[in-house]
């Protein structure tokens, strides 16, 4: 699946952000978008865009798989997409909610970002902690 790049209005900062459902009594991203109001069995949750405007403003952006008749050809949605010309088509859901809303919904979260001028540049493999406070 592509997928493009995240923008704020600077783009001071790039990276990415990894998250797991695994272990949270059965959390998952059918769950929590259950949880936002989508109705699950009409819709496949496949990805989603999370916007945070502090303090506690937040948008969330789910992108769906329709469950139609032309999804049921196929067997998983990762055929669907190449019977698609190899494009997922998508539907979204937005939604305003708390950002506690969504942060107390995964296991784990890591954000791992780096200055935008050596963004393109910087190769991080392993790194040595210097300190702690």
């Amino acid at each position: 699946m592509y997928l493009r790049d995240a923008t704020t209005p600077h783009n001071d900062m790039k990276g990415t952000i990894a998250l797991d459902w695994h272990n949270v009594g059965g959390a998952s991203i059918y769950s929590f978008a259950k949880s936002l109001g989508i109705d699950t069995e009409k819709y496949t949750p496949v990805a989603f865009h999370f916007t945070i405007v502090p303090p506690q403003k937040a948008t969330i952006h789910v992108l769906l798989v329709e469950e139609n008749d032309e999804r049921s050809k196929f067997n998983s949605i990762v055929e669907y997409a190449e019977g698609s010309g190899g494009k997922l088509p998508v539907v979204e859901f937005e939604k305003e909610v708390d950002i506690n809303e969504f942060l107390t919904a995964p296991h784990h979260i890591e954000i791992f970002l780096t200055d935008n001028t050596v963004h393109e540049h910087l190769v991080v493999e392993d790194f040595k902690v210097v300190g702690k406070y």
